[in-house]
């Protein structure tokens, strides 16, 4: 369809926007059950927030470095601090550093009041003005783009809610969204951008090339070569340089680089291999697990829920029977903030413990203690391999993404409870070889980030 239609040659000021629209497609034609709750907004605090942004700004200076980051990137306690899992082992031993946070999830507010290294500002200034500016002007440009794109995105019946309209409501406010973000560039004069999810954040990736600075992306979750955010193929190559995408992405390991090479896009040099800092932290650790039972982790993903909850509700009755010492701890998403849901299905069961994304244990303090992790399609299935912990794959909405992983010796899929009981029976003196890890987490990562920031 997009090479077909040839959908990177609409423009506005200047930027390629398909890339604007296209991971939402991709997802939308994915057809995964994700369960989407509305987040009751607080015009109250907003103001304050936008109030305060607008003091920062007008007292902005050169920094070197500029992160952009999430709330709930604040997803692990350390010692009375909530850690930046992407960012502050690195900005610990930076200078001239400068963070702006975007606000996601209210769960994190107190992790925010506690972080580590706090944000200087939040996005919510450049939100609110690019909205407002959105509302009341936008170029002719933007209008031909939408026509454009929307004509063709309608010719497919699964598309037809991208219709006009909603394109022209993305295209505007990233038009302003950019122009907003240029001013700061401006003043701030960084060498560099630092962020993650760079294909659901552009205005702030186009204005920074715009003004000469690199923009580097953390890898943050999966990579696979049909991922809607990165997998663009050799077609693309002609439109690199009005594209809003990173000029390189920070890699986890060498698994991840050869998932994006696949496609004839990505060059080489722009796929460091660096590691993680949150997995370097925790490999380090001296951690053991319980004797006296079999510890399980399901990482929950906001995906297929319902389906999920059943399949393990009739997995721990039959627990009951055929293996009474499990337990069973659920780790919920950072995009998920009401435990309500799986409280009212696994309350029955003394031994399930629901812990919030922000909450402590963290998902890492979990798995280094647990025997086995499950999930359906998540990039845990990979952290606990790199820590030495077999995982199970849960056979629901886009468990395929993940099914190679088998291939290890060390992941199985469980397409039902009696085999999730089967495979737990066995596993809890096995142990998966460092080398395995290795392969999907490079070691030393603040070395080589730090060696990768130098060049």
């Amino acid at each position: 369809m997009e090479e077909k239609h040839d959908l990177l040659r609409f423009q506005v000021d200047g930027w390629c926007v398909w890339p604007l629209l296209r991971f939402s497609v991709g997802e939308h034609l994915r057809n995964l059950k994700i369960t989407r709750k509305k987040v009751k907004k607080n015009y109250l605090d907003l103001i304050s927030l936008t109030i305060r942004d607008i003091a920062i700004i007008l007292t902005l200076k050169k920094e070197n470095l500029v992160f952009r980051v999430y709330d709930s990137n604040l997803s692990e306690k350390r010692g009375d601090v909530y850690v930046d899992i992407f960012f502050d082992d690195l900005i610990s031993e930076m200078d001239g550093w400068f963070k702006i946070e975007l606000l996601t999830n209210p769960a994190f507010s107190k992790a925010r009041k506690n972080a580590w290294f706090k944000s200087n500002m939040t996005s919510s200034a450049f939100l609110v003005a690019s909205r407002l500016l959105s509302l009341y002007h936008y170029p002719s440009d933007v209008v031909r783009a939408a026509e454009g794109v929307s004509s063709a995105l309608c010719k497919y019946d699964d598309l037809k809610n991208f219709d006009k309209n909603r394109i022209i409501r993305v295209f505007s406010d990233f038009y302003w969204a950019k122009r907003v973000y240029d001013w700061f560039f401006k003043r701030t004069r960084p060498d560099k951008l630092l962020m993650v999810t760079s294909y659901c954040d552009h205005a702030i990736v186009a204005a920074a090339k715009s003004v000469g600075v690199k923009v580097i992306e953390f890898q943050h979750g999966l990579i696979t070569p049909w991922h809607a955010g990165y997998s663009w193929s050799t077609y693309a190559n002609y439109y690199r340089e009005s594209m809003p995408i990173p000029d390189k992405i920070f890699l986890y390991g060498e698994y991840w680089r050869q998932n994006l090479l696949i496609n004839g896009f990505w060059k080489v040099e722009e796929l460091p291999v660096v590691g993680s800092l949150r997995m370097d932290y925790h490999r380090h650790r001296n951690v053991s697990k319980p004797q006296n039972v079999i510890r399980l982790l399901l990482t929950s993903q906001n995906l297929d829920v319902e389906n999920v909850l059943s399949f393990m509700v009739h997995f721990l009755r039959e627990c009951c029977k055929q293996l009474p010492n499990v337990e069973l701890y659920v780790k919920l998403h950072p995009g998920e903030s009401d435990k309500d849901v799986y409280k009212k299905k696994l309350c029955f069961f003394p031994n399930v413990k629901i812990v919030a994304s922000p909450e402590p244990p963290s998902t890492f303090d979990i798995l280094l203690t647990s025997h086995l992790h499950l999930s359906i399609a998540s990039t845990c299935h990979y952290e606990a391999l790199a820590l030495g912990v077999p995982t199970i794959i849960l056979p629901f909405s886009g468990h395929e993404s993940v099914l190679s992983l088998t291939q290890t010796g060390y992941a199985y899929l469980a397409r039902t409870p009696q085999e999730l009981i089967e495979v737990v029976a066995k596993l809890k003196d096995l142990t998966v070889p460092r080398h395995v890890g290795r392969a999907f987490f490079a070691e030393d990562a603040l070395s080589n980030m730090k060696k990768e920031l130098t060049l």
